[in-house]
């Protein structure tokens, strides 16, 4: 898609990121943008979608959330947050980066066709989280 800009995110992205990430807390929100874990795709003034992201084991960069407007889906705005994103971590000295997603969820072929492979799951307790199905983790070496 031509004419975007992915970008880190900054205090002017915190109502769309509050209206579009409902995972985290607004004051989580501030402070991934604080520590430069938040980066957004904009058209002009138009945000098109929106990824966070933390550390696993505080070194392997992890992909927590990535969200495209529904009207830009399909268009490749998720590969180029993905690939944005990948570069940074990168050329912050990262040889691995990481995500997971249910098993029963579209997203893991999404990842599969950026390169990523499987590499375990996690199953959480039904009693504490009732109807939850495995957590499908998929890593990527960065070349």
């Amino acid at each position: 898609m031509n004419d975007i800009q992915i970008r880190y995110a900054n205090d002017s992205d915190v109502p769309y990121l509050i209206q579009n990430d409902s995972l985290v807390t607004e004051e989580i929100i501030k402070k991934k943008i604080s520590d430069r874990q938040v980066i957004v795709c904009m058209k002009g003034e138009t945000h098109l979608g929106c990824m966070r992201f933390g550390f696993g084991w505080d070194m392997f960069p992890f992909l927590n959330f990535i969200i495209v407007e529904k009207d830009v889906r399909k268009k490749g705005i998720g590969r180029e947050l993905m690939a944005f994103w990948e570069q940074e971590m990168k050329a912050k000295g990262h040889k691995l980066v990481m995500t997971s997603t249910d098993v029963d969820e579209e997203a893991q072929h999404f990842y599969r066709k950026l390169g990523y492979r499987d590499s375990g799951g996690i199953l959480f307790p039904q009693e504490l989280f009732p109807g939850s199905v495995m957590e499908l983790v998929l890593i990527r070496i960065l070349k």
